[in-house]
């Protein structure tokens, strides 16, 4: 098809949705304007009238495809596969994923010219993005080599290479994305075998995946294939060698990939895939003996840390010590193997349930010295909503957050985002895990998200479901909304409670220590902390952890342990963004004070916060001139 990736995508959106949109409606979902369209649309026909259509548009309609060549038409529609790139490269972020994805399919130095002429961009716009490339990089444990007349290259080991690969391909909430990758790699049919074939396998040996856990799985090998294939081969000496009960299921595992791909595994391939297998297999209690009192103990410590510091006591939730058997179990072995794990949904976690995932993190972390295991932040998030989940069940704790929703569409992938794209622009806090096909959803036993929308018939499992047009308008999505809401925020005397103007900064901050230090040193001389030195010290040590930025600029530096005398907010406004670390900046800061004695009820101060960025108010919040004005906008939340 066209070269460039955009022209794709428009061509895709019209394809799927003729006569039903303008170049106002494509620019809307695709982030660009009116007026690109209209050039795109010009530009895309000069190639169009040589391959027997033209792109027009009808008044009062839509768009549409005059077709005068029927069998030239349909060799240029069978060509969408050609394309050399995959990412978006009229962006930065999809130029910067695409010098990775050709970097990591060379084994030797590339020069900044064979780059760019690769990616059909100039020397000196990826000489310009060199470093946004080494951070990718940097984040998934690689480095970029470069020599003086040779160019650069990228160095680390196979397994990273690989995990970097699925990494940059695969970081949506649904599996919509990779999805498009192995069609663009024209591998889809080796994912669509392995779907079949490889649950009865597992279920001949009475293993058990998660749902996500297999399609993982099922990434990894064909990337794993596509990289034997290109001569990009594993050297390992795996800790771990394949042993009973898993021999037989190995073999028969290693034949059906063999014959899938129609190539040898080696040894080295073999002993990893031992490890992936049991990276994800669900283990019931009575499979691995051995293990089973190292599992016991390090969940024993981890609720113990959280009674010790937070005081709820969770260790006579037998539902809880269940789910954290089956997942610790596989956690522990993950990160003894140094295995990514998958969690999209980790910044949803962090940003609407902060209190599960602050309880969580300090726990991990403290017991790290008994239990020297290495629990990134993806892992957490996870093991945060078992315990979410249990303060609902025994503390009442509720969260105020982002309902959730599944989109079941008909039609094609384009019309799809379309619909997701007017639902998140009309309900911005109505959280979309994934969409996809009524033959999909049909299948599903269970549906965890709190409604499903759809724009075609289906029939109504354990949630509830509402029809939409394919093509809803924008009154249509907000009729939906108020069908949808059914709770409304009670309003509460936390703002008079917990909020103080002698905590109220309004000015220019020089970066985040200097912002936390101002609102230490006023809450040590409002008597709200004892010793102001341990007191910072114990936040910096919380924010080596990990940001405590959680959306929307919006940050809550706090202690890991519960060191106040009294529970305060600090409130710090910042007349410039702060750089918060990571490359994410804030304006609206608050700083978290909270003591043993009324730390129950003061919980409702996260609740508050989670509300601040459902509600897309930290802007509002931030313009604030005084503490007055501060607390009357915030009031405006509750309303």
């Amino acid at each position: 098809m066209f070269d460039d990736i955009r022209k794709n995508k428009i061509f895709t959106l019209l394809e799927e949705n003729e006569y039903k949109l303008n170049g106002e409606k494509i620019g809307k979902l695709l982030s660009i304007s009116d007026r690109t369209i209209r050039k795109e649309i010009k530009e895309m026909n000069e190639v169009c009238k040589n391959h027997g259509f033209l792109i027009k548009n009808m008044r009062g309609e839509g768009l549409y495809f005059n077709v005068f060549d029927q069998q030239n038409f349909l060799q240029f529609k069978g060509s969408r596969a050609s394309s050399p790139l995959y990412f978006d490269i009229n962006t930065k972020d999809g130029r910067m994923k695409q010098c990775v994805l050709i970097l990591l399919n060379e084994n030797q130095y590339m020069t900044l010219e064979e780059l760019a002429e690769k990616m059909y961009v100039s020397r000196t716009t990826i000489s310009h993005e060199l470093n946004g490339i080494r951070s990718i990089l940097n984040h998934n444990q690689l480095t970029l080599h470069s020599k003086v007349g040779k160019g650069i290259l990228i160095e680390g080991t196979e397994i990273q290479k690989r995990n970097t690969l699925i990494s940059i391909i695969d970081d949506s909430i649904d599996f919509s994305q990779i999805e498009t990758y192995f069609e663009w790699k024209e591998q889809k049919e080796y994912v669509q075998t392995l779907q079949k074939k490889l649950p009865l396998l597992f279920n001949i040996f009475h293993l058990y995946f998660t749902d996500e856990n297999l399609n993982n799985f099922i990434y990894y090998l064909v990337v794993m294939a596509d990289r034997i294939k290109h001569q990009f081969v594993l050297d390992l000496n795996a800790k771990e060698k394949n042993s009973e009960p898993y021999t037989q299921l190995m073999d028969q595992l290693i034949a059906l990939l063999t014959d899938t791909f129609g190539m040898e595994i080696s040894e080295s391939e073999k002993d990893y895939l031992f490890i992936q297998v049991k990276s994800k297999v669900i283990v019931k209690s009575d499979q691995d003996p051995l293990f089973n009192e190292v599992l016991d103990a390090y969940i024993q410590s981890f609720l113990d840390k959280i009674n010790e510091n937070y005081y709820y006591d969770l260790k006579n939730d037998e539902q809880l010590i269940n789910d954290l058997k089956s997942h610790i179990h596989s956690m522990l072995y993950r990160a003894e193997n140094n295995i990514r794990v998958r969690n999209p949904m980790e910044e949803h976690i962090k940003k609407y349930f902060p209190l599960a995932y602050e309880v969580t993190l300090y726990a991990i972390r403290s017991i790290k010295d008994e239990f020297p295991y290495e629990i990134n932040l993806g892992e957490i998030a996870y093991l945060a909503l078992h315990i979410g989940a249990s303060l609902e069940r025994n503390y009442q704790v509720k969260y105020e957050r982002h309902n959730s929703c599944l989109i079941v569409c008909g039609s094609g992938f384009g019309t799809a985002r379309m619909i997701e794209t007017t639902i998140k622009q009309a309900i911005p806090n109505l959280f979309i895990t994934k969409t996809i096909s009524a033959q999909k959803y049909s299948a599903l036993p269970y549906i965890e998200e709190d409604v499903v929308i759809t724009s075609v018939q289906i029939e109504e499992k354990n949630k509830p479901v509402f029809k939409i047009e394919t093509l809803p308008s924008k009154k249509e999505i907000i009729e939906l909304d108020k069908k949808i809401t059914r709770e409304i925020s009670q309003t509460t005397d936390l703002l008079l409670k917990y909020f103080s103007p002698t905590l109220f900064f309004k000015r220019s901050f020089k970066n985040k220590e200097d912002a936390i230090k101002t609102l230490t040193q006023a809450m040590a001389e409002e008597k709200v902390i004892e010793n102001e030195e341990e007191f910072t010290s114990a936040i910096l040590k919380r924010e080596e952890l990990g940001s405590t930025l959680i959306g929307e600029g919006v940050a809550i530096p706090h202690p890991l342990n519960l060191l106040s005398k009294r529970t305060q907010i600090g409130i710090a406004l910042a007349e410039e963004p702060i750089n918060w670390g990571n490359g994410q900046q804030t304006q609206l800061i608050f700083l978290l004070a909270i003591s043993k004695e009324d730390y129950e009820e003061a919980m409702g101060i996260y609740d508050f916060i989670v509300e601040i960025i459902r509600e897309n108010h930290a802007y509002v919040l931030s313009t604030a001139r005084s503490f007055n004005e501060f607390i009357l906008k915030a009031k405006m939340i509750y309303e």
